[in-house]
């Protein structure tokens, strides 16, 4: 097999395990229809939030890359048989009635056309000269078959656990991604992974639109060519532009491409339904995935949840709420103290 049907095998699959996961817990419209950016909202954090727990516990147990990789592919295999089995059938139906053909169809196809020109723009700007530690460190891993246990710098193995150990484990599914498809580190992050965060960043932005327009497609997909075109626009060294466009494939740039824009969507829905059991699965696996993105976001998601959920509560009257708020922060508060007492080191810290 080609290297470029390679990467478009990893990419498709990892989309699609987003939305086969996601489909566990789907999101209906008011039209009854499926709504995928939503359903595979909630994919990506199921299996970033199974990701960081499989990565602790290989890196822990010491359990070389290539068996720690079958023991997440095993966790992700039974997620999406369960969602397979009880939920397909469901959702194909819902899937079919979302894609029927509307008045809106011209607007979905012209948000369609920008959406692919940006994300195909963002592969190709994608650098970042100073985040190539991370490709370091994937590499290192890939080459001695653990899990970060040995320094991307220089390929020593680590005498204690660091806090590279427990945070920033994001780029483990990148190199579980490159360890199936034979491709390289490079290339799993610089292309797949810009990519997907591009595509995120996209779809979520359009649903919070929608939602903010009461589903009016003009305004819609006005306002996400504005944003994409004001995204370019910014684009400098000290720019969070800079984040989605030429280093999607980070931590930070996961957290303000896919993570953050997940919660405000998620916090959107809790103001409507403050007692769904979703929101709340979701909202904890988001303070999982906090840990697995980088230090920035295992202080900032919680704050946000914080922010978000406290108004709510509030105004719904919904005091229950405030005891879900405090199981969704506690893991990554707890993670930032536990680790503030680890040594620093290795490439990714």
């Amino acid at each position: 097999m080609s290297v470029y049907l390679r990467i478009g095998a990893a990419a498709l699959t990892e989309l699609l395990l987003f939305f086969i996961i996601g489909g566990l817990f789907p999101v209906r419209q008011e039209d009854g229809g499926l709504s995928v950016t939503e359903t595979m909202c909630g994919g990506f954090l199921i299996e970033y939030s199974c990701l960081e727990a499989a990565a602790l516990l290989c890196t822990y147990l010491a359990i070389p890359l290539s068996y720690s990789c079958f023991i997440w592919a095993g966790v992700i295999g039974l997620l999406c048989a369960a969602s397979l089995v009880l939920r397909s059938r469901e959702n194909l139906a819902a899937l079919r009635k979302r894609l029927h053909f509307s008045k809106n169809t011209a607007w979905f196809a012209l948000l369609l056309i920008g959406g692919a020109g940006f994300v195909v723009l963002s592969v190709l700007l994608s650098g970042g000269v100073d985040t190539t530690g991370i490709i370091a460190q994937m590499n290192t891993d890939l080459y001695e078959q653990s899990l970060s246990l040995a320094d991307g710098r220089n390929g020593d193995l680590l005498q204690t656990m660091t806090t590279g150990a427990f945070l920033n484990r994001y780029y483990v599914g990148g190199e579980f991604f490159a360890l199936l498809f034979n491709i390289t580190a490079l290339t799993q992050m610089k292309m797949i992974q810009q990519g997907i965060t591009t595509l995120f960043f996209v779809m979520i932005s359009s649903r919070i639109f929608g939602r903010l327009y009461d589903g009016r497609a003009g305004l819609t997909v006005l306002s996400v060519y504005l944003l994409m075109l004001l995204t370019l626009l910014t684009r400098t060294p000290y720019s969070t532009s800079t984040l989605i466009l030429d280093t999607g494939w980070t931590g930070n740039a996961i957290l303000l491409g896919i993570l953050l824009p997940t919660i405000l969507l998620m916090l959107l829905k809790l103001y409507e339904k403050p007692e769904s059991r979703r929101l709340f699965l979701l909202f904890m696996c988001s303070g999982i995935c906090a840990v697995s993105l980088s230090e920035t976001a295992l202080l900032l998601v919680p704050l946000v949840l914080t922010a978000g959920t406290l108004p709510i509560a509030v105004m719904k009257k919904a005091p229950a709420l405030l005891l879900h708020l405090v199981l969704w922060v506690t893991f990554p508060l707890l993670m930032a103290v536990f680790c503030g007492y680890l040594p620093g080191g290795g490439a990714v810290v």
